[in-house]
């Protein structure tokens, strides 16, 4: 069966406008409604992160369109260790060293919701892929993981192969690298020899 992507009520804010009043226009005018936000705006202050993240009650999907600051990142992997009904989250361009890359990964481990993740380009090295593999390996919910332009090498793919041994949710992932190479290649085929559920696949 084909599964259809629920259309939801799609607010842009700039960063001009991230500001009590419209935070709170916004929560207010979608109260009983679910919606996706796209949040425009280079390495958004602390403040307005948290101004953001209040409206994360009835937010389904939350895109990041600009470069965020490390801090950004770790308030999101707390939003996300808390389960607050975000299906989708895209992140791309921001940095993910091996510290929020962990700080993701422990928050994917107990999240319920979130059934898309986007960390391309973020200069994600093979100790953060090694951490996102042994998030593959508990969670449940996710079925598509964007981890394309990052520093991941064979190594690391060889990581993400390994969780493909255990995982039977994720569906598509796209891990598309300069640095996996051959040897990376077939640490995927090999899991792929015994993993029935992934779909979808870019190296």
């Amino acid at each position: 069966a084909c599964m259809r992507r629920r259309n939801y009520p799609n607010f842009h804010i700039q960063e001009k406008d991230i500001v009590p009043d419209t935070i709170e226009a916004i929560k207010a005018a979608l109260e009983v409604r679910d919606f996706e936000c796209v949040v425009h705006g280079k390495r958004l202050s602390p403040d307005k992160i948290e101004l953001v993240l209040k409206l994360r009650s009835r937010l389904k999907r939350l895109y990041f369109v600009e470069e965020q600051t490390s801090e950004t990142v770790g308030y999101i992997a707390e939003m996300l260790s808390r389960n607050g009904g975000l299906t989708s989250l895209t992140l791309e361009c921001s940095p993910i060293d091996d510290d929020n890359a962990k700080l993701i990964a422990e928050a994917l481990k107990t999240n319920t919701t979130l059934t898309l993740l986007t960390l391309g380009r973020c200069n994600m090295t093979d100790v953060g892929a090694r951490y996102m593999a042994e998030a593959l390996k508990i969670n449940t919910t996710l079925r598509t993981f964007r981890l394309s332009s990052n520093n991941i090498s064979d190594v690391g793919a060889g990581y993400i192969a390994e969780a493909l041994n255990v995982n039977t949710v994720l569906r598509e992932l796209y891990l598309s690298s300069k640095n996996i190479g051959n040897v990376g290649a077939r640490h995927i085929a090999e899991a792929l020899k015994t993993n029935t559920t992934l779909a979808v696949l870019t190296l």
